[in-house]
């Protein structure tokens, strides 16, 4: 696993202390615990980026040296500038993110017009420094090797907050992994659950359409029966009409006959008298 923080928890770590510019510079009038849960949050924030996975008090270390190495560079361009006259020197450049950290700790002000010896660094990290009779005599400046522990710009904010706070064991570190790990699974199977009851009841959702189509297609189907039925019945009907008209008809026929045949018989009747 990487121990170098990346590029998105570099942007992450000074995002949030640009929203607390007291607590970025080291000089705050807020209780010791208000810094603390200020920086459990961000560890978790920082984390979720990851790797790597650090704890709260790692991450404010990360803080600290970034700021010192940002000075450092500040410092070592304001010798090699004193140093020459203001003539040409090999210039340290600064990154966006950099930039930021100067402006937002006041770097600039503090390593403005430095001609003493001042050396940066965290334990174990060589430093140059140069003399002062050397510069103020505009003669080259002879480097010298020494042993550096902390960065002194920062000595009493972090020499308070080191004793104030006990070494990290790998135990401690491994434990912060897992509660990690454990949050992220414990989003993964509350994001699972949702999902499977979001499709649950749009399953429900459609069994209850599929019925109700059902129910409307019966509908329907009976409709048509009874259309069915009604036509039967009205063919029916008027083939009875029908038929009864024809009898009326044939009857109305036979009566006339018979009326015809008898006033013959009287006219034949009424001849033979005469």
């Amino acid at each position: 696993m990487s121990k170098t923080t990346n590029k998105q928890q570099h942007n992450k770590l000074y995002e949030a202390l640009s929203r607390k510019p007291d607590i970025a510079k080291g000089y705050t009038k807020r209780t010791k615990e208000e810094i603390n849960l200020f920086w459990e949050e961000l560890k978790t924030d920082l984390n979720l980026l990851g790797p790597p996975i650090k704890d709260a008090g790692t991450w404010r270390k990360v803080w600290l040296d970034w700021k010192a190495y940002v000075k450092r560079k500040l410092t070592e361009n304001q010798l090699e500038h004193n140093a020459t006259g203001g003539g040409s020197y090999k210039k340290h450049s600064f990154s966006m993110l950099e930039e930021g950290v100067i402006q937002l700790t006041g770097l600039q002000i503090s390593t403005a017009g430095i001609r003493g010896t001042i050396s940066y660094g965290v334990t174990n990290q060589k430093a140059v420094s140069y003399s002062e009779s050397s510069i103020i005599e505009n003669k080259e400046p002879s480097p010298q090797r020494i042993e550096s522990p902390i960065d002194v710009s920062m000595t009493s904010e972090r020499e308070s907050y080191l004793h104030s706070q006990p070494s990290t064991s790998n135990k401690a570190q491994v434990s912060n992994v897992h509660a990690l790990l454990e949050r992220q699974i414990n989003m993964q199977k509350e994001f699972y659950e949702n999902t499977q009851k979001y499709y649950e009841s749009q399953q429900k959702a459609t069994d209850e359409l599929l019925l109700s189509t059902k129910k409307i297609y019966r509908g329907i189907d009976k409709l048509c029966d009874l259309g069915k039925n009604y036509i039967t019945i009205m063919k029916t009907h008027t083939s009875i009409k029908e038929k009864l008209l024809k009898q009326k008809v044939k009857i109305k026929a036979q009566i006339l006959e018979i009326k015809k045949s008898k006033y013959g018989f009287q006219n034949n009747q009424d001849s033979e008298s005469d």
